[in-house]
């Protein structure tokens, strides 16, 4: 493209010239429902990813908590079910 010399420009000769720049780079329609296929499936694995990381460091922190002896007591402090490391 070269530096435009005119100090007004029509409409359609800018549209016509923007038409053929976006027709070099535009992607076929089957392309790109492949690609935002492939898209929204990396999304859901890496939502299951981290919905799985979440639960695991969840519950090793409530492992952690029930680990935990309260002070001047047998009991032990956070545990979610109320029962004692080695109970069933």
């Amino acid at each position: 493209m070269t530096a435009c010399s005119q100090k007004y420009v029509r409409e359609e000769a800018i549209t016509a010239q923007v038409d053929r720049t976006i027709a070099k780079v535009t992607l076929e329609a089957a392309i790109a429902d492949q690609m935002v296929a492939e898209l929204e499936q990396e999304r859901t694995v890496a939502a299951s990813a981290l919905t799985s990381s979440c639960l695991v460091a969840s519950e090793d922190r409530s492992n952690k908590a029930c680990r935990r002896k309260r002070p001047n007591s047998g009991e032990h402090g956070g545990c979610r079910f109320g029962q004692r490391k080695g109970q069933p």
